[in-house]
């Protein structure tokens, strides 16, 4: 079964670093998206960060075009990154690595932020809450790709939080090694665990289907 990792977001850059490497324009971004939802009877915004990577291509066209405050339409896939801070630790984080850009009109208004991940399981956990029945995933993905006169594997961990509804129902049947697609939004989740500040990004399902064990 072919793995499927593909992101589409469309949002307001607030960050932008260009370089020029190789003769090649390289852009560093952070695009913000909104996704507007009810609770409790009233309207929350769940605003999104999220870190991108563009090199120019063919698809890649309008960097030098971009700026603080542009709308951009990116089309790529989420990767794990790491860094070592200024402690000596590593610290992990997901990026999407644009495959596709376009400079949007500067008076477009509506955001989008969009997962599609066809993977296989490596961890699930089952829960109830409030009478719901809610799953965590752990999903793998591999992109093949060709660098430097031979084959190489990106492997992505993907957190999904799924919630069973009418879109969602095979969570009972899963178990690792399954085959899954989710359709989703990436988000970015905060808490604290002894005094230190802890984030992660994952995909919160609107529909998930199980394929194969």
């Amino acid at each position: 079964m072919e793995h499927i990792n593909k992101t589409e977001i469309r949002g307001k850059v607030i960050k932008l670093e260009l370089k020029i490497i190789n003769f090649k324009t390289l852009a560093k971004m952070t695009v913000a998206t909104e996704y507007v939802y009810g609770q409790n009877g009233e309207a929350k915004i769940e605003k999104t960060f999220h870190y991108v990577e563009a090199w120019e291509n063919t698809q890649v066209k309008d960097l030098t075009k971009l700026h603080v405050g542009s709308w951009v339409r990116v089309i790529g896939r989420y990767r794990t990154k790491s860094y070592v801070n200024a402690n000596n630790e590593e610290v992990k984080y997901m990026e999407i690595y644009a495959d596709y850009v376009k400079k949007l009109a500067d008076n477009t208004t509506e955001c989008m932020n969009k997962a599609e991940i066809t993977g296989t399981v490596m961890k699930i956990e089952l829960k109830i809450v409030n009478n719901h029945t809610v799953g965590n995933l752990s999903v793998v993905t591999n992109y093949v790709f060709f660098s430097k006169g031979e084959n190489k594997i990106e492997t992505t961990y993907h957190r999904i939080e799924a919630w069973a509804s009418p879109k969602i129902k095979d969570l009972a049947k899963i178990s690792m090694g399954s085959t899954v697609k989710v359709v989703g939004r990436y988000r970015k989740k905060e808490w604290e665990n002894n005094g230190k500040k802890v984030c992660m990004y994952e995909v919160y399902a609107d529909d998930l289907k199980k394929i194969s064990d």
